[in-house]
């Protein structure tokens, strides 16, 4: 787009994307946004091998509903909302067996269980082994 003279006022971005903001931006060159990259990739996936845990697409649902089975779970400090991407897709987060057995058996909706290496905002991330 710069070649064609398009130049934007203001760029943004979530999680990975603020990489790429930054890239946008001038702040960063494109090699930098590249290896700053794959040291996020790197130090998240070293974190993430500490923890049992991982994040669950819940589809269709809303924001109450998920709120109500999470309130009514026996670990509530288990599993948390870890992303509220649009108003019928969630992201929750937790350990393995919370995710794995109680919320799909409530929710029935759930898309797929991640066992991933990125994970936000949750009960792990607080618990993970500081080095």
């Amino acid at each position: 787009l710069e070649e064609r003279g398009v130049r934007a006022e203001v760029v943004l971005g979530h999680s990975l994307g603020e990489i790429t903001a930054l890239a946008a931006a001038g702040i960063v060159s494109h090699e930098e946004s590249i290896r700053i990259a794959a040291e996020r990739g790197k130090l998240m996936d070293e974190m993430a091998s500490r923890c049992d845990g991982g994040m669950m697409a819940v589809l269709f649902v809303g924001l109450e509903r998920t709120a109500q089975i999470l309130d009514g779970m026996d670990a509530p400090d288990r599993i948390v909302l870890a992303n509220d991407n649009a108003p019928d897709q969630l992201v929750l987060s937790g350990d393995n067996e919370t995710l794995g057995i109680d919320v799909p058996t409530q929710a029935c909706r759930v898309v797929s269980q991640l066992h991933a290496v990125i994970f936000s905002r949750s009960v792990l991330m607080r618990a993970a082994p500081r080095s």
